[in-house]
């Protein structure tokens, strides 16, 4: 007797893959539209956004660094609230000829980091193009090096001042020391009196030296500060070689798996669809043919 062979069910896994790429290829034609459809949308999209580069540099503070190993101190104000302070964008404005409001130009196009402890700025903005991108670097680095030595002059000059009337009023209040010695026992007072007002008027000789000291080493920082300059560039703005937005592969990578689970959506909903629409009339037909019966 010939052995009976029992066929081998088929994982339903596999019947359920087996089923679903079926289904992809009998709709296949809207997979496909549906991904074209979205690769397209991309392009145009693409095509439509303005791209936008990014330009960097880093700048050291070199009067800050000269301070700082002076044991100086000016009041400058804070270089944060300076770099994109109204003056400094105008100053930008007019060497870019750009009609762009300040605030648009803050929030739009820089982003600048002061670190005054290190003597460091960092900044970097954004253009249409990228020499456009470069050129807004280099005009705010013009515009905040002005701005900034301007400040600093003020400074030196509020500190001179400062200097100044601290010297007169020592001067005006210094005490006038009358040295007389006496034998007379009665007079140890008035030998007492004078060897305090000696001692006053020594300390404030000291406090007169100091300012003094102050006023000199002020006045000689005028002419450094003219001497060196108020910046220097560690990395130089860049040229950008390509936009920072928008990205066109990843766009079209992210648009084709939209389009991609569009199309599968569409074909299961389909397919759904066109299942019940059958199964409907297969019962309508049944329902017909035993009425008749």
């Amino acid at each position: 007797m010939g052995s009976v062979q029992k066929s081998q069910p088929v994982p339903s896994g596999s019947s359920s893959f087996y089923e679903f790429v079926t289904l992809l290829i009998k709709r296949k034609v809207l997979v496909v539209t549906l991904l074209l459809l979205s690769l397209g949308g991309v392009a145009v999209a693409n095509a439509i956004v303005s791209p936008v580069f990014r330009s960097e540099a880093q700048y050291a503070l070199r009067i800050e660094k000269l301070l700082q190993s002076e044991g100086m101190q000016l009041p400058v104000g804070n270089l944060s609230t300076l770099a994109l302070s109204d003056a400094v964008l105008d100053n930008v404005r007019n060497r870019m000829g750009v009609s762009l409001d300040n605030e648009r130009l803050r929030s739009d196009v820089f982003r600048v980091s002061v670190d005054t402890d290190a003597g460091l700025v960092n900044i970097n903005a954004r253009g249409a193009s990228a020499q456009e991108a470069r050129g807004y670097v280099v005009a705010w680095q013009e515009a905040f090096a002005t701005s900034l030595l301007e400040r600093y002059h003020t400074g030196i000059r509020e500190r001179l001042l400062m200097s100044e009337n601290a010297m007169r009023s020592l001067q005006e209040s210094a005490p006038q020391v009358e040295l007389r010695t006496s034998d007379d026992p009665e007079e140890g007072g008035l030998m007492t009196d004078t060897l305090f007002a000696l001692l006053a008027e020594r300390e404030f000789g000291a406090l007169l030296v100091t300012e003094r000291l102050n006023h000199a080493r002020f006045s000689h920082l005028i002419d450094r500060v003219n001497e060196i300059p108020s910046m220097e560039a560690l990395v130089a703005p860049t040229l950008p070689p390509a936009p920072e937005s928008p990205k066109k592969a990843l766009n079209f990578v992210v648009g084709g798996l939209i389009g991609l689970l569009l199309g599968v959506g569409a074909a299961l909903v389909r397919e759904t669809w066109a299942v019940q629409k059958s199964y409907s009339a297969r019962g309508a037909s049944n329902a017909e043919g035993t009425s008749a019966l």
